[in-house]
Order: C-alpha cells, then sequence, then structure tokens
C-alpha cells in the first residue's frame, strides 16, 4: 500500500503490537495454541477478523478481541495495521491439504506470517512455519523484537510467480511428465 490506511476503530487504544489472524473461527483452529499465544504476550491484542463458528475465547482472555466478519475489501486495512499475521491451524487431514488464501493477503500486506507447519506454507519467503507452541510463539516474539526481518524483495519475487499462468504451467509439466511415465 502507497498510503498507509488509518488504524481500525477496534484497534484505536491500543498501544502494543498487533497479531491479527483474519479467516473463519471454526474447528480447524487449534484454540489451545491461540490461548498460550495470548499469554505468551500479554501486551499485544490478538485481533481475530471472521465469522465465529465456536464461543469466542475473547470472553475468557482479555487480550483476545473477536472483531467479527468484516467485508473482503476492509481486510487491508486490518492486515496492514497488525505487526505479525498468524495461521493457526490444527494439523490434521484437511488441513494439511489446504493452501490458505490468508497468506497471500498476508504476504500482499508485507506481514510476516507464522503458520502452523502446513506443508503449503513451508519454503515460503516472509512465512515461518511452527511444529508446536513454543516454536510458534518463538517465531511471533522473534517478529516483534525485530530479530527477523523478512526478506521483502523476496517476498515480492515469490508473489509475482503466483499467478494462474504460472500454476496452469505446473499443471502442464506434471501431466507431461506422468504422460511420459506411462
Amino acid at each position: 500500500m502507497s498510503n498507509p490506511p488509518p488504524k481500525p476503530a477496534e484497534y484505536l487504544g491500543h498501544n502494543g503490537p498487533i497479531i491479527c489472524y483474519a479467516g473463519a473461527w471454526a474447528s480447524w483452529i487449534d484454540q489451545n495454541l491461540i490461548m498460550r499465544t495470548a499469554m505468551s504476550f500479554p501486551n499485544a491484542l490478538i485481533a481475530i477478523i471472521g465469522v465465529e463458528f465456536f464461543p469466542p475465547l475473547s470472553k475468557l482472555i482479555k487480550n483476545v478481541r473477536h472483531i467479527g466478519y468484516k467485508p473482503y475489501e476492509t481486510l487491508p486495512q486490518y492486515i496492514y495495521c497488525s505487526d505479525v499475521c498468524i495461521i493457526p491451524f490444527k494439523i490434521n487431514g484437511i488441513t494439511i491439504a489446504a493452501n490458505p488464501v490468508k497468506m497471500y493477503e498476508y504476504l500482499s500486506s508485507g506481514k510476516p506470517v507464522i503458520s502452523t507447519d502446513l506443508p503449503e506454507a513451508r519454503n515460503i519467503p516472509g512465512v515461518y512455519t511452527a511444529s508446536d507452541s513454543a516454536s510458534f510463539i518463538f517465531w511471533i516474539k522473534k517478529i516483534l523484537n525485530k530479530e527477523i526481518i523478512p526478506d521483502s524483495e523476496g517476498i515480492k519475487i515469490w508473489l509475482r510467480s503466483q499467478t494462474w499462468e504460472s500454476r496452469f504451467q505446473n499443471v502442464i509439466e506434471m501431466l507431461r511428465k506422468t504422460w511420459t511415465d506411462i
């Protein structure tokens, strides 16, 4: 974004770091991981933006705020005004096959991403994968303390390569390989 957007109303009055999750609050979210993250960063606001399918943690933990559904066009404002974005998915048969769109949205806003160890999140510039809650918290701490600065140029190059054309070419290449192996 060339001109930074104003801080969303839900972020006003909070002067500490903001850790953002944008997406449905559903069965694939590791709520224990969110609770541990909130307890590890008591001065941070854990902002959860999206539809809730489960009871919100904000009733249990004071620094977790369920902002609720926001129109898609307003999401960049929330993401941009956050310090780090997270993908706190449980690891199961469904999530290991997921390629979360939010990862692209977060990276497009220039934000570092901490994700549970999803195969599609591995080896992507600006995405730090965690195999357990301790490493998830470790990566957030490193980002918030500015001990790690994501390679913004590498992220931009990677994002430019994520077009439908390049994906189509990958499918064609896989089909060619499969066809010659028959």
